[in-house]
């Protein structure tokens, strides 16, 4: 807990001390829930009546503590975890990453693909280069993954373009596309000849 020099008592009304912290000062520059763990941490008695008290609260109010419990386990929990991983990965806070998806319109940067059109509403991950950890963007599962395949190489990224746009003739001559989409069509009717037979019933 970081505090600045000088706290006392006629801080009251301004921002708490903490660095990082929006809450308005009550009691020493800090605000309540920074007060109650300073107090916790200088006094052990205090924190063993504080539990104490709580435990009491919950016995005698079941519904609202289920409720508090099952909004912290759905609601909180998961951002605090979201937090700690992307703090401990790529030194970001969750506002730098909602900052970072507000910046691309909640877009991949590669495809453009919508958050919400993302299959099972997955998070967009975050690129960066693993040599040097600079952040570069926010991608979806299958732009990510696909860096990853070509080893974060531009030269193989230009020679897959090459060879998408690449024209083969000695394979157009041997085998035709006509010859291809035949093999296709074949062994379209074999498969659906098994699932009439019942050889197939799983596929």
């Amino acid at each position: 807990m970081t505090m600045s020099k000088g706290i006392n008592v006629s801080n009251i009304g301004k921002k708490c001390c903490v660095d990082g912290c929006e809450g308005s000062s009550s009691v020493r520059g800090l605000c309540k829930n920074h007060y109650d763990k300073y107090l916790k941490e200088r006094n052990p008695e205090y924190r063993k009546k504080q539990l104490i008290n709580c435990t009491e609260w919950a016995r005698k109010n079941r519904e609202r503590s289920r409720e508090i419990k099952r909004h912290y386990a759905e609601k909180i929990l998961p951002l605090q975890k979201r937090d700690i991983l992307l703090r401990s990965k790529y030194g970001l806070s969750n506002e730098d990453y909602n900052a970072m998806l507000i910046n691309q319109n909640n877009q991949c940067a590669i495809c453009g693909k919508h958050k919400e059109e993302i299959k099972n509403k997955r998070h967009l991950h975050v690129d960066h280069c693993h040599t040097t950890g600079r952040i570069r963007g926010l991608l979806c599962f299958r732009c990510n993954f696909g860096l990853g395949w070509f080893q974060h190489d531009p030269k193989r990224f230009e020679m897959a373009l090459a060879h998408l746009n690449f024209k083969n003739e000695y394979v157009d001559k041997v085998i035709p596309l006509n010859k291809i989409n035949n093999i296709k069509s074949e062994s379209k009717d074999i498969h659906i000849g098994f699932i009439n037979k019942g050889e197939c019933k799983n596929e």
